[in-house]
């Protein structure tokens, strides 16, 4: 089957397919993730954020124009964003963040790992989200990788949930796999039903050559 992509652009310009341009914003985009129903749906929906700092979705149905709706902001850049069934994952200057956007359900927020020489030193360092399952979240972000199931909320020692507004059922998000990796994380991808690829890359030579400052790299791929 062929696919629909979506593409940001530094311009603030959202380009969806080969032809379709959507301007979003004034300062540069860095995320955007297609609704995963995009083809099979009349009203085509997307997700996109950037150096604004606001997490917009944006509808756009058969005879009508588009309509944005801010779901997050001000909580610095967006640098990540994973979209599964109802519900949007992103990531921004402050850690990482789940939402159902059918229910209107805050979910789940996982703070930024912290970098050697403190937290300013990692700015440059995008974090990866892909969503393996309906419920589980894989996260990679700089050193540390981050496995998030979502589950329904224990409220007074019953497992099961409770009914928030509208009779729907309140959910948390659980970390049940944080691991420190030896390398700087730029990717991670479910690999088979018992693992998970990991792509990275490590300081491999410092100060060879003519230009002593500069650092070579090796990559690598953990599974």
């Amino acid at each position: 089957d062929s696919t629909t992509t979506g593409r940001s652009s530094s311009s603030g310009n959202m380009v969806v397919g080969s032809e379709q341009i959507f301007r979003v914003s004034q300062e540069p985009l860095y995320a955007v993730h297609l609704d995963p129903g995009y083809r099979r749906k009349t009203e085509k929906s997307f997700v996109c954020g950037g150096q604004e700092g606001k997490l917009i979705l944006i509808r756009k149905g058969f005879f009508s124009g588009c309509k944005e709706e801010g779901l997050h902001e001000g909580e610095g850049a967006i640098s990540a964003i994973a979209w599964r069934g109802g519900l949007v994952a992103w990531a921004n200057e402050e850690g990482v963040k789940i939402l159902d956007i059918e229910n209107e359900e805050r979910i789940s927020y996982v703070e930024r790992p912290e970098v050697e020489g403190g937290r300013g030193g990692g700015e440059e360092l995008r974090c990866s989200l892909v969503w393996e399952s309906e419920t589980v979240l894989l996260i990679g972000w700089f050193d540390t990788f981050i496995v998030l199931q979502v589950k329904p909320r224990v409220e007074g020692g019953k497992e099961g949930g409770v009914e928030g507004g509208a009779g729907r059922m309140l959910r948390m998000g659980e970390i049940v796999v944080r691991w420190k990796a030896d390398c700087v994380i730029s990717g991670v991808f479910p690999f088979d039903v018992d693992s998970v690829a990991v792509l990275g890359y490590v300081g491999l030579v410092e100060g060879e050559g003519e230009d002593e400052d500069e650092e070579e790299y090796l990559s690598l791929i953990h599974i």
